[in-house]
Order: C-alpha cells, then structure tokens, then sequence
C-alpha cells in the first residue's frame, strides 16, 4: 500500500513539475517578439514559431501566423492590389525595418527584404519571397548585403532565449512544408479602381471561419469614393444542392484601405434554395463580388458591383471541426483572448490585423486592427 501511494505521488510531482516548465517554456516564447519598428506593431512571437533552427538560421511559422504576417507585408499596395516591391525602377516594395526583443530589451534590428531588395540593407535581413509569392511559411535570415558577414543575427542570447522556450530544432535540407493554399480573384471598375481578394483555400472548411485579404488599388486619376463596401461571397457545393452565402463589411473608403484588409466569413448557413443543409465533401465553387455604396440619409444606397468571377475548390471530408486554436467553432467567431482593439467601424468578422498582444500576453485568436 505504501509502495502504491509513494508512485502516485511521485507520478503527481513529476506531472506538475512537467506543466510548470510548460508553462514557463511558453511565457518565455510570448516575451521573444519581432516587431515592426515603424508601427510598433509585434510580426511574431516565438510562441508563432513551430521551430527554429539555429545552424541555418532558418525558422518555421504557424500557418494562421504566417497568414498574419502576409497580411501585414501587404500594408503598401503595389500595381493591381499585389504586394509589389520596391525596386529603382520604381516599384513599391513592403520592406520593414524590425527589432528582435526580449524581456530585456533589444536584441538586434535587421529588415524584412526580397532578393531584389536586400542589396540595399548592410544588417541582418529576412527574406520574405518565399512567403509573398510561394506560401512557404519557412523564413530565413542572411546577413546584410554585399559580404552576408554581418553575425548579429547569431546573438548567444537569443540562441539563449529560444532554446529556454523550446523552439529550437532541426529544419532538414530536403524539408518543404506544404505551401499555403489560397487563391486570387480581381475585380475592377474600369475606371482605375482594381480590387484583388486572395482567398485561402486551406481556411475554407465547414464548420470554421474562412479567410480572405482584399488589396486595393487605384491611379492617380481615380476620384470616386463611397462609404460603404459590403463583401458578398457565396459557395456552391453538393453538386448545386447546397447554396450558402456570407455577406461581411469592408473599408469604408478607399483612404481606409491602403493595404490587405483581412476578412473573416462563413458561407456555411443554407440560403433559401438550398436543397441540402450541409455542405458536403467534393467539388465546390466560390464566387467573390463587392457593393459600393453611398450613404444617402439614413441608407445606404448601391452604386456600384464589381465581380470577381469564382474558383472551383474541393472540400475535404470533415472527421472534426477544427479551428485557429485547436477547438470546435460550430460557426461561432475565432474568440479574442487579449486585448487586440478592433478598428473603428469594423464588425467582430471583418478587420484589418490588429496591434498584437505586449510581450508576455496571450496570443489572440480573432482578427482586427491595422497592418
């Protein structure tokens, strides 16, 4: 009997002993932050990072993070809403200048660069190419341009801080994580307005909230404006038998839009002519249009629909609802559980995303806010 109780005890230390470090391993991950040093805003925490392997300096983001961070690279438009670069030619590139930081302060400051870009920056540098126009969610950091000598990206206490938060690990050679999926409609007026929605497909699942960045982009010459832009998406799957549709806010101007807006929707609820109630695994087509509107009085009044046409995408069979955070959504909104403010004007589903969470704080699981 005192052999039974002495294990139980022993197994009861060992489990709380386990979760203390756990514990410990993940506050220390949310204090390690990459911040936009022009917005202030944090990129990543180490908590965001599946590993980082410290020999190649190489790290790996959690989808739903490295979809955050697609978002914010966008917040300068380039021709037809794409996320351009800044070349001498002329082009507008998303570099960023950003600090590493710690509980203690300042680790280093580097940038956020492509190929094309990073001959420009002498200090440590992180190529986003991969990321803006592949979908791989593994980043790197080279040192600056031309000799890559620069060794402030190795800092001993950040190898420190990293391995205390259990995210240090070996990324292989011939490793390649399967590509983000998403797909890109554009809708124009003809009159120099050009909108594109880049819809991610992996997101698109019943039962969860899908995703959806919309960019806009106009020429000089382009001089209407409305106030009120209302996103209107619809879903046909069950060979036609079921028909869902989520209708969601966007900007309410195009000086409230100068970068990716990101959208939360969820076409899952049946319409009217639904004959199925569900939407079933199989072949599924999506189609995306926007409404311009006017307020005249107390009413919003149509001026405009700009179509984006529809991509055939293939929902998979669902064994359990899965959503950002691990748990079931049935339908409800990706629930906030730190203080990310929402923008003025935006709805809980449609936000631009928001300041992240300070250092130490619980990573949010909705949308919201500013790139």
């Amino acid at each position: 009997m005192m052999k039974t109780t002495w294990l139980v005890l022993v197994v009861l230390v060992c489990a709380s002993n386990q979760a203390v470090a756990a514990r410990r391993a993940t506050d220390k991950a949310r204090s390690i932050v990459w911040v936009d040093d022009t917005t202030g805003h944090v990129l990543f925490s180490a908590a965001d990072i599946v590993r980082f392997d410290w020999e190649k300096q190489a790290f790996e983001l959690k989808r739903d993070r490295a979809m955050d961070l697609e978002a914010r690279l966008a917040s300068v438009p380039g021709p037809h809403g794409r996320a351009a670069l800044k070349t001498a030619e002329g082009y507008i590139y998303p570099d960023r200048e950003f600090s590493v930081r710690d509980r203690r302060g300042t680790i280093y400051r580097g940038a956020l660069v492509t190929r094309a870009s990073h001959v420009s920056y002498s200090g440590p540098a992180i190529l986003i190419d991969e990321l803006s126009f592949r979908g791989n969610p593994v980043l790197r950091i080279q040192g600056g341009y031309p000799t890559g000598s620069d060794r402030t990206r190795v800092s001993p206490r950040l190898r420190q801080d990293l391995k205390e938060a259990g995210v240090l690990g070996n990324i292989s050679d011939s490793y390649r994580p399967k590509p983000i999926e998403a797909f890109q409609l554009v809708g124009s007026d003809g009159e120099g307005l050009v909108v594109s929605a880049k819809l991610f497909t992996e997101t698109i699942r019943p039962g969860r909230l899908a995703r959806m960045h919309l960019r806009f982009s106009h020429d000089e010459k382009y001089r209407a404006s409305w106030d009120d832009v209302q996103v209107v998406i619809t879903l046909s799957a069950s060979h036609g038998r079921f028909q869902g549709i989520a209708r969601e806010k966007g900007p309410s101007s195009p000086a409230d839009a100068p970068g990716a807006y990101v959208i939360w929707f969820s076409p899952w609820k049946p319409t009217s002519r639904s004959l199925d109630p569900v939407a079933k695994a199989g072949l599924a087509r999506v189609r995306v249009h926007l409404v311009l509107r006017k307020k005249i009085g107390r009413a919003f009044t149509p001026i405009q629909t700009l179509a984006f046409g529809s991509r055939v995408i293939v929902l998979p069979q669902q064994h359990r609802t899965a959503t950002r955070s691990g748990g079931t959504t049935r339908g409800r909104r990706p629930r906030r559980t730190s203080a990310w403010p929402a923008t003025p004007g935006t709805t809980s589903s449609s936000r631009r995303v928001a300041p992240p969470p300070a250092p130490g704080k619980a990573r949010p699981q909705g949308s919201g806010g500013r790139p």
